[in-house]
């Protein structure tokens, strides 16, 4: 049998070396992968332990890196959530660190969720809506926190999306009364049923204007008559045509019409509203509630 040769000796022995060393940067890999995991994995349940623990009102927005924009989220419907949140418990299924390990992906399971969807949809309180949550069948969901490291290598919340479109978007749509019965916040859907009446009025005369047509009008007077009580803040814009040419801004509390007196020397600085087609526009925030008849002016 023939010996090695001193040189293939050394060769073996870098193969061998080389091997080894590989072997242990693998090893090290899958360790600091492991870290990182129970990091990552820390970080969610610690954060979310938080958050029920303060019955759901900690701001998850302070640890994310990308805010969820909650402006629209009236105060009742922010409790309404929390309250559906009172039973659920979590727990996580799996966590894996990606490429970089500057980025995680955590999946935890949410059991005991209300089916917010199954909501009568008929305006009640705030109370009433809890008593029918209590009511609903109750599910699991799956939902992915997304994670990145922060200035400091810590982690946080790469963005909340998927929570808060799984848990709180079902309740944005809601719409309710106050404890006086008396409707306090509205959706187009909501209002267009409860119009029973439409006018515009005639400045001079002050009577209903039946043709729908004014002779050089120093005002233009729209009126606006409910079935029942409101009580909403509501934006009037006027147009000729598609072009809004005044807003002003009402305040309806439990009212059951409300009136815009659009002064043309105010909004327009003439003595007359000039010749064309005008319609008045109701709105809650960004939301189109209503519009008027069409009036022409001539």
């Amino acid at each position: 049998m023939r010996s090695l040769s001193i040189k293939s000796v050394r060769h073996l022995t870098v193969i061998i070396l080389l091997s080894v060393c590989a072997a242990a940067i693998a090893g090290c890999g899958f360790i600091l992968d492991g870290i990182g995991e129970g990091d990552a994995e820390y970080f969610v349940t610690s954060t979310l332990d938080d958050f029920f623990a303060s019955g759901c009102s900690t701001d998850l927005n302070s640890s994310c890196d990308k805010r969820y924009d909650l402006s629209d989220i009236t105060d009742e419907q922010m409790e309404l959530f929390r309250y559906s949140l009172r039973k659920v418990s979590y727990e996580v299924v799996n966590t894996r660190i990606k490429e970089g390990r500057d980025t995680a992906a955590c999946v935890v399971e949410f059991t005991g969720i209300p089916r917010a969807l199954d909501l009568d949809k008929t305006p009640v309180t705030v109370e009433e809506y809890k008593k029918a949550i209590d009511g609903l069948k109750r599910t699991r969901e799956r939902i992915t926190f997304r994670l990145v490291k922060d200035e400091y290598d810590s982690w946080m919340f790469s963005d909340l999306n998927d929570f808060y479109d799984s848990l709180l978007r079902p309740y944005d749509g809601l719409e309710y009364l106050n404890d006086k019965g008396v409707p306090s916040h509205i959706s187009d859907d909501y209002l267009k049923p409860y119009i029973v009446d439409n006018m515009w009025y005639d400045p001079l005369l002050g009577n209903p204007v039946k043709d729908l047509s004014l002779n050089k009008p120093s005002a233009l007077i729209n009126v606006f008559c409910f079935s029942q009580k409101m009580t909403v803040d509501i934006t009037a814009k006027l147009y000729r045509g598609t072009a809004e040419i005044a807003a002003m801004d009402v305040a309806l509390n439990d009212d059951i019409m409300v009136k815009f007196d659009f002064d043309a020397k105010v909004y327009t600085q003439n003595e007359y509203f000039r010749d064309g087609r005008y319609h008045v526009e109701l709105y809650s925030g960004d939301v189109k509630l209503a519009e008027s008849s069409e009036i022409t002016v001539r």
